[in-house]
């Protein structure tokens, strides 16, 4: 029990401290959240930071005692580091990016959530972005990028849940609560990562060329000579479309998660208990018909 009670604490520690970093790399350039002269040297955790105490690079995946207990009195006397670093943490039901394919703990990292592929999934925000320049096929390929990316994770959490289901008996529940868990995803992606981003990105385009149209007939733009409104005219709706990009994911993904949650998991939830209920009964069923033949 005292080995188990060190190993938990151990890692919670390690978490604390993680969280820590995590927060001073998140904190670069937002004085609003930091501490007098944090801003200007929180190049990493392990320079002594003004305010905070330095952490030694050896401890970021052994901490001593004395860094443990140094996070979290860091933590408890700044909470708005957490509160930043959980406002800054990827959307889209996404995770912090790994480095590897196993986390701290030993479990499997999710290749499509948790690594460099996830960019895939904003391929198409950035083809209406841009399709000024690369037109009508240049953003049709970047469709069939992010919808790669979409059917290629929907399979990938099919091929989790099977995993984790390897111990299952009824073969007719384990394949349903698969089959769901891969439509579910392909179709939560479809709206979140696909098709609401780009038509939002699509119509951020077309209302920045139809505010620069009525611009260029105003008198402020009497003066400004062709080649700047030609310069202007192709640029900036590409560079709006790309701004307004960060700012719609979260929202998006807050509204299909949220209708999710309400309208479409209760039902399903219910159904495949109704489904597996019934299948084991089948079974049971089956079983003492074959006993009593016996």
């Amino acid at each position: 029990m005292a080995s188990k009670s060190a190993t938990s604490h151990e890692r919670n520690g390690e978490k604390g401290l993680l969280r820590l970093q995590a927060g001073l790399r998140a904190m670069r350039g937002n004085k609003a959240f930091a501490p007098s002269g944090v801003v200007s040297r929180c190049s990493g955790a392990s320079k002594g930071l003004q305010g905070f105490p330095a952490l030694p690079s050896s401890s970021l995946f052994h901490p001593s005692p004395m860094v443990m207990a140094s996070s979290e009195q860091v933590l408890n006397k700044h909470p708005q580091l957490l509160k930043l670093w959980s406002q800054n943490a990827p959307s889209r039901g996404l995770k912090p990016l790994r480095a590897s394919l196993e986390d701290q703990d030993g479990e499997e990292v999710d290749l499509f959530r948790e690594t460099l592929l996830r960019y895939m999934g904003y391929a198409n925000e950035v083809g209406e972005a841009f399709r000024g320049f690369v037109g009508p096929n240049g953003v049709f390929l970047s469709y069939v990028i992010a919808s790669g990316y979409v059917v290629s994770d929907s399979l990938y959490q099919g091929y989790r849940t099977n995993k984790k289901l390897q111990g299952a008996t009824n073969l007719n529940v384990k394949n349903t609560r698969v089959a769901v868990t891969a439509a579910e995803s392909l179709v939560w992606q479809s709206l979140a990562s696909v098709a609401i981003p780009g038509f939002t990105i699509n119509r951020c385009v077309a209302l920045a060329h139809f505010a620069l149209g009525n611009l260029y007939k105003s008198e402020l733009w009497h003066d400004v000579s062709a080649s700047t409104t030609e310069q202007v005219d192709h640029w900036g709706p590409t560079l709006f479309g790309l701004a307004m990009i960060p700012l719609i994911v979260r929202p998006i993904d807050t509204a299909v998660e949220s209708s999710f949650e309400r309208y479409v998991r209760p039902p399903i939830e219910q159904w495949l208990n109704e489904y597996e209920a019934k299948e084991m009964a089948n079974s049971q069923g089956a079983t003492v018909s074959e006993k009593t033949r016996d």
